[in-house]
């Protein structure tokens, strides 16, 4: 095998390692950006639970506050009408 032969061989093999390294630099980046944006869909969602949460704990307090308001106003109108009873 001559020199240019043995120079030429070597020249593709580096050149198919080079390609190579290209698709595995690509395909890294592709499932890097994949990762980030799964990271980001959790992240949205983790927010819209929280707020979900938040917006029912409101909720749940002003329907506490209500049924107070009522019972304190049902206390009132018994004590007015004479039927004050004590558990």
């Amino acid at each position: 095998m001559r020199w240019s032969d043995w120079y030429d061989s070597g020249r593709v093999v580096q050149d198919m390692l080079v390609a190579h390294r290209e698709d595995n630099d690509r395909r890294q980046e592709d499932s890097d950006r994949r990762q980030q944006v799964q990271l980001q869909m959790m992240l949205v969602h983790r927010e819209e639970t929280e707020l979900r949460l938040i917006e029912a704990r409101e909720s749940a307090d002003k329907q506490m506050r209500l049924l107070r308001e009522m019972h304190e106003m049902a206390k009132r109108c018994r004590v007015r009408n004479g039927k004050l009873r004590t558990a």
